[in-house]
């Protein structure tokens, strides 16, 4: 939105000068530059944003590379070095607050042994991110668990082997058979994880837009023992499995002169997503929701009160438990995440959309759009739910620090 306002700073001026409006504050030449040295420095976190969100596969090796280069280029921005450009003394102790901010957050990035494992084993970038004594530390503990793989195949000593048959000087096949003769060692396990290893980081990177999970699909007969460390620790490279199409993307859409972005449009809408689509999934017992914690939309007893709903009346009987999913603000990126980047790269890319229908087809490329309020019958949920469940406030946990809720039906169909 700021950097909407300074691009159309011009306008916004003009506006306020004919229509006269003495309540809205007059933006001096120096705050027009500070809002445009903001945009500046918030860049590369909407950049990251943006990468994270729109990749098909989410990998938390990207983590470290982005959280340095967040680092770097605000440091870049204090120092000026790239360019004879000084910036504003306020814009600067903003920069050093969100430097300061971004190293207490990912001060310890490096050390994480999830992060540090997922990093290597990304053939995007290996070692490449990593400080000289990081990276001998890193590679002796990739030996390490190389080896222990090794070993699970059969123990593997280092022994003497040699043919004993009779060599005949007679014999075509003479110097043949008395080369085999010759005795011979096997490697140790840790021989054999170096030599893999050594191979594996002599490989060129491959490009960051590339997809790692598809190169090792590619290379595994190469690096058999790798990439049997890259299945174990899938969870780690990989943070969803299903491909989003028209078939399993649900996009709810309505127009806030119609409709408010508010409790009952959501509760509707996922109830009108839960009805239409479980019988597509024959063995599930389980369903889990997952949403971010906004109070106003999702956390709050109008969804609760649709779910206990939903599972006592509509549900099939093999459903079993609701489980509804609040990550971590700031360290999750859900798949609606991916389809909302993708959506807004194709919009930015309009100059002017006149009509809500422009904004419908492309929606409509990324999933089956439904229109709440006309296709969608939006209920009164919060009335509903208040006349039977208790508040937020008078129930005897705090919904706000809630992560996980759990709507079990048991043998009298009651919910509890």
């Amino acid at each position: 939105m700021l950097e909407r306002i300074v691009e159309i700073q011009d306008a916004v001026k003009s506006s306020i000068a004919i229509l006269g409006a003495t309540s809205l504050p007059n933006l001096t030449p120096e705050d027009w530059l500070l809002c445009y040295e903001t945009c500046k420095a918030l860049k590369c976190f909407e950049e990251a944003s943006k990468y994270l969100s729109g990749e098909k596969y989410l990998t938390a090796s990207q983590l470290l590379i982005i959280a340095k280069g967040i680092t770097r280029v605000l440091k870049m921005i204090l120092t000026s070095d790239s360019s004879d450009y000084h910036y504003l003394p306020t814009t600067c102790d903003f920069v050093r607050a969100l430097l300061d901010l971004t190293n207490s957050r990912f001060e310890n990035i490096e050390n994480s042994n999830t992060i540090r494992i997922a990093t290597f084993l990304d053939p995007r970038c290996k070692l490449q991110p990593f400080t000289s004594a990081k990276q001998a530390t890193l590679r002796d503990s990739i030996i390490k668990l190389v080896a222990q793989e090794i070993n699970r195949e059969g123990s593997c000593e280092n022994i003497a082997v040699s043919t004993k048959s009779s060599l005949d000087p007679t014999s075509i096949f003479y110097v043949w058979n008395a080369r085999e003769a010759v005795p011979q060692s096997v490697e140790s396990p840790t021989a054999q994880a170096i030599i893999e290893i050594d191979k594996y980081l002599n490989e060129k990177l491959i490009s960051r837009n590339n997809l790692p999970l598809s190169w090792w699909k590619q290379n595994q007969a190469i690096f058999p023992h790798l990439a049997k460390l890259v299945r174990k620790k899938c969870n780690v490279l990989c943070s969803y499995k299903s491909k989003l199409s028209s078939d399993n993307v649900f996009i709810y859409t309505w127009t806030e002169d119609i409709l408010p972005k508010a409790s009952n449009e959501i509760a509707s809408a996922v109830f009108h997503c839960l009805c239409s689509n479980i019988e597509k999934f024959e063995k599930v017992t389980t369903i889990r929701l997952v949403a971010d914690g906004c109070s106003g939309q999702n956390k709050n007893t109008p969804v609760l009160g649709m779910l206990c709903k939903y599972l006592l009346d509509y549900a099939p009987e093999r459903i079993k438990i609701l489980e509804l999913l609040f990550p971590i603000v700031g360290h999750s990126f859900l798949p609606p995440d991916h389809v909302f980047a993708q959506v807004e790269k194709m919009i930015k890319k309009n100059e002017v959309i006149p009509n809500p229908q422009g904004y419908y087809n492309i929606f409509d490329e990324h999933g089956t759009v439904l229109k709440s309020g006309s296709e969608v019958v939006v209920q009164n949920w919060k009335e509903t739910c208040t006349e039977i469940l208790k508040g937020t406030h008078a129930m005897h946990f705090s919904i706000k620090k809630c992560k996980r809720c759990f709507i079990e039906r048991n043998k009298q169909k009651l919910m509890y």
